[in-house]
């Protein structure tokens, strides 16, 4: 009887196994193919890429800023709230303060 669980636990872990391996496969190829895209529309609109790019982090910034309080080498110090805000994005890529 324990002879049959132990097989049927490893007819389970070995077609979980494959299910895993089967959604990193497809998890790679939706990343390479976006990848591609997005090397092609670097050629074709670079500035649109760029400004996506910086949206991607002011989003990513202002995410932070929300669960953070500590101090950030590039952020401004609100002095009423004690909380640091991190710089934006365009002075993240530029590394001058506006």
């Amino acid at each position: 009887m324990e002879e049959r669980n132990n097989n049927r636990q490893e007819k389970a872990g070995i077609s979980d196994l494959v299910s895993s391996v089967v959604g990193l496969g497809e998890a790679t190829t939706k990343f390479t193919i976006d990848q591609m895209q997005n090397a092609v529309g670097m050629l074709i609109h670079p500035t649109e890429v760029i400004d996506r790019a910086c949206e991607t982090i002011e989003h990513i910034s202002k995410a932070m800023s929300g669960s953070t309080t500590g101090g950030s080498s590039m952020g401004s110090r609100d002095e009423s709230s004690g909380r640091t805000e991190p710089a934006s994005a365009a002075e993240t890529l530029s590394g001058r303060k506006e």
